[in-house]
């Protein structure tokens, strides 16, 4: 995200928002905290700690697809903002009904928002959603070679009409099973 385009965007010269930021770290921090500060961090959690997390999940894919720019800026450098802040507060008292430990919660926490960055990445990235005819002649050979029988096998048993909400939400789900295995 370069200054340039955001001047742009708000109707203005690329060097008049030098005014308002120093830096174009700082711009990138407002943006940030401009899209986090949209979500609810009072609601309380609901009292099943993976579904209040998924709810959140969902939130966050919202803010991904409108605002693509997001995932490059959160994953490229660390923000610290009282909206950052306010938005670890909120998923770390998700994780509360967990049980887990305190270092725990926050590598959860950290692997919470870089799964869903990750995955709407790929959701994003026409390679993953269309492959190109190239990238599907390999796989077929590769499959038919008889040399991958676990990449054949695993592959052979997905659900390719399955749909990205529907992978999301399994990608989370085994994430927070991971976490705190179901018993």
């Amino acid at each position: 995200m370069s200054i340039r385009r955001v001047a742009a965007e708000v109707g203005l010269a690329p060097m008049s928002l030098y005014n308002y930021v120093r830096r174009k770290e700082d711009l990138h921090e407002l943006m940030i905290d401009a899209v986090m500060g949209a979500a609810d961090y009072q609601r309380e959690p609901g009292g099943d700690w993976r579904q209040d997390l998924y709810e959140l999940a969902k939130v966050m894919r919202e803010w991904l697809f409108r605002h693509p720019w997001w995932a490059d800026l959160a994953v490229g450098r660390v923000f610290i903002t009282p909206t950052v802040l306010r938005h670890a507060e909120h998923v770390l008292r998700l994780l509360q009904p967990a049980g887990l430990p305190a270092h725990t919660q926050f590598e959860a926490m950290v692997l919470f928002g870089r799964v869903i960055v990750m995955h709407v990445r790929g959701e994003l990235n026409p390679a993953w959603t269309q492959p190109e005819e190239r990238a599907l002649t390999a796989i077929k050979e590769a499959m038919g070679s008889g040399d991958y029988p676990l990449f054949t096998r695993s592959l052979s048993s997905m659900d390719l009409t399955e749909d990205a909400e529907d992978r999301f939400r399994r990608a989370l789900y085994r994430l927070f099973d991971g976490l705190v295995p179901v018993a």
